[in-house]
Order: structure tokens, then C-alpha cells, then sequence
């Protein structure tokens, strides 16, 4: 759930962007995803 949080954290301070944080976004969504599917498939 800490990663969860952490999400909602960067979804607040979206307001706040540049060229970096836009990427760091990105990659940060993409693992977020990542580790959502692997929850998925433990639970199934």
C-alpha cells in the first residue's frame, strides 16, 4: 500500500511539472502498473 500512497502523493503534485517530472511521472505510473498486475495474479 506504500507504493499506493506514494502515487497518490505524485497525483497531487501534478499541478507542479517540468520536462523531469513528467518522465519520473511516467516511469513512476509504469512500475506503479508493473506491481498492480503482479498483485493480480497473486490474488487469482
Amino acid at each position: 500500500m506504500t507504493i499506493h500512497l506514494f502515487f497518490i502523493t505524485l497525483t497531487i503534485q501534478r499541478k507542479y511539472k517540468d520536462i523531469e517530472t513528467v518522465l519520473y511521472e511516467q516511469q513512476v505510473e509504469t512500475f506503479y502498473e508493473e506491481m498492480k498486475q503482479k498483485q493480480l495474479k497473486y490474488m487469482n
